[in-house]
């Protein structure tokens, strides 16, 4: 592997009503409180999955967090769920701004400054430190590397350099057509893409993808 890797999870501390509110909508209950309580199974599943042969790779753990009041809370999760053999991961807020596209040029920008980097879902719960080291590898001939995602969209991003602003512009997020948009933009501008080497996994984000993750054993798509 080429240089160093930082890698991130954009997170939302798991308050009824704040988080996971497509999940709330699609249920039956619109329950709230019960879309919070898998929003946190989900990251705790990932950041479990991650925190002992990410860290080992070496990389920097970042968790970039939406409230910046909930940062310190935030950080005591992330200790708590990884335990005290692990480094907590450095929280830090992210930019001010409802563009998600925005947020993420931050975050890369704010981390390629120390060598590649990389965002994580914590909705997927069939990501594992294996796709991270898989997509780090990729970004020896790539500039860039998504995990695509079953609804059309990426579940991870990784860049070899800081990103220009460009790259995350005119994408529809939350539609189907994002991975072709993103993929689109990174050809504009001229860096190379894998865009599906790494398997295509589901994100939870309606009571659907609920239903597959209790029916199904993995959320690989063969």
């Amino acid at each position: 592997l080429e240089g160093a890797l930082s890698v991130a999870a954009f997170a939302r501390y798991p308050v009824p009503g704040k988080c996971k509110t497509r999940l709330a909508a699609s249920l039956l209950s619109r329950d709230d409180v019960q879309s919070a309580e898998i929003a946190n199974s989900l990251a705790c599943d990932v950041y479990r999955s991650l925190a002992s042969r990410v860290i080992a790779m070496p990389c920097i753990s970042h968790v970039f967090v939406s409230e910046a009041q909930d940062a310190e809370r935030l950080k005591e999760w992330c200790a708590d769920i990884r335990g005290k053999e692990h480094t907590v991961p450095l929280v830090v807020p992210q930019v001010d701004d409802k563009d998600l596209g925005r947020r993420m040029h931050h975050a890369l920008t704010c981390m390629t400054g120390s060598g590649r980097a990389m965002i994580v879902g914590t909705d997927v719960p069939g990501l594992t430190a294996e796709h991270v080291q898989h997509a780090a590898r990729l970004l020896d001939s790539h500039d860039v590397v998504l995990g695509p995602a079953y609804d059309g969209g990426y579940y991870l991003v990784a860049v070899k350099h800081a990103p220009p602003v460009e790259l995350f512009e005119g994408i529809e997020w939350s539609t189907s057509q994002v991975r072709e948009q993103q993929v689109a933009a990174c050809l504009r501008c001229g860096l190379s893409v894998s865009s599906e080497d790494l398997p295509v996994l589901r994100d939870v984000d309606t009571a659907d993808d609920l239903s597959e993750w209790h029916d199904k054993a993995e959320w690989l798509v063969l």
